[in-house]
């Protein structure tokens, strides 16, 4: 098994969710552009395998990171072209953005900060607003609002990450209760961003206007929400369509019971999120692989409520560690054995 998203992009441009952004422009490559934008990432590692490419060093170490599957291989190729003064050098900043959007997706927040650093603290005129986004993001993985709000709002109008940057400002807006300002954050992300982003901003207006009580349109924005696609929808955090009824994390991301067959007392866990929208995000990315994740919520002696994404049933911890390792080596991310008696989940 590889990465959720195979050959994936330079950068996610929305952020785990599956469109495609690319940031930093190395020219024109000819078939290879060709073949990645058609998605057809197979034929566009056999093209830069072939002879007569005539591709420059740095354009095709470029478009070796951009098609490795491997994430410790792109993450060495990566760290390869760091240096201490990453401006005016295209491929190290690709490479840099490639790296973060790496340690972010794997959980590891505070190496995605250490890899962009030496970005952030160049001139803000040069720094792409990728950079600003993939940091916002991780401060707010890691509780610092403050931090993950004035990187967010740096990211300028004109800027390809500007609609998914005031998209995260109104998200944040709605987790602290200011539906208004939340309101005010997704309009400029709907309209800045097209079709594809302000169909997320529409579903997080949604939860704006049901917050501060304005049933009639929430309701109606709701029903056209629901006349998308299916696979457009299920990218979408919206509440279930007939009241009382269960649904899957693999369609809507809510959170479910646990299973209740005590042959089924252990569990694996991959995450546990203070944030729900990260453990949307995680969910969404990896349900190619792992079909059965769902969201379970607990609370801590605190009454703070955490996200646990799991999977699976066993009778055994010996089964459960057996396909925890598995899962390890194949995805390259953390499992962990949970027993469920000794750490239940509940359900909103």
């Amino acid at each position: 098994m590889t990465r959720a998203f195979p050959g994936r992009p330079l950068i996610s441009a929305l952020v785990l969710v599956g469109l495609s952004l690319t940031l930093v422009s190395f020219g024109q490559s000819g078939a290879l552009e060709d073949l990645f934008a058609a998605g057809d990432y197979q034929g566009a590692r056999e093209a830069l395998a072939a002879p007569g490419q005539g591709i420059d060093p740095d354009n095709e170490l470029f478009w070796r990171m951009r098609l490795e599957t491997r994430p410790e291989v792109v993450l060495s190729l990566a760290g390869g072209t760091f240096t201490d003064e990453p401006d005016d050098r295209p491929l190290e900043l690709a490479a840099r953005l490639e790296a973060a959007s790496i340690e972010f997706t794997r959980g590891k927040f505070g190496e995605c900060l250490a890899v962009l650093e030496p970005v952030l603290r160049q001139d803000s005129s040069s720094v792409p607003g990728a950079a600003f986004l993939w940091a916002g993001l991780a401060h707010r993985a890691l509780g610092r609002l403050q931090q993950s709000r004035e990187l967010l709002a740096s990211v300028l109008p004109g800027d390809e990450a500007f609609p998914l940057a005031r998209y995260y400002l109104g998200d944040i807006a709605l987790d602290q209760g200011d539906p208004v300002l939340a309101q005010r954050y997704l309009e400029a992300a709907r309209e800045a961003g097209g079709d594809r982003i302000g169909v997320l901003a529409d579903a997080a207006r949604w939860r704006a206007l049901e917050a501060q009580g304005e049933t009639g349109p929430a309701a109606e924005l709701l029903a056209g929400l629901r006349q998308l696609p299916a696979d457009r929808l299920a990218l979408l955090d919206l509440p279930q369509e007939s009241p009382g009824s269960e649904t899957t994390a693999g369609e809507t991301g809510e959170e479910l019971a646990p299973p209740e067959d005590d042959r089924e007392r252990y569990c694996l866990q991959f995450g546990a999120f203070a944030d729900r929208s990260l453990a949307l995000a995680f969910v969404r990315r990896h349900q190619a692989d792992l079909p059965d994740l769902r969201i379970e919520r607990s609370r801590d002696e605190t009454g703070r409520n955490f996200y646990k994404v799991r999977s699976g049933g066993f009778a055994s911890p010996v089964q459960a560690r057996s396909e925890a390792n598995q899962l390890k080596s194949r995805l390259g991310i953390d499992v962990f054995v949970i027993e469920r008696d000794a750490d239940p989940g509940s359900q909103d």
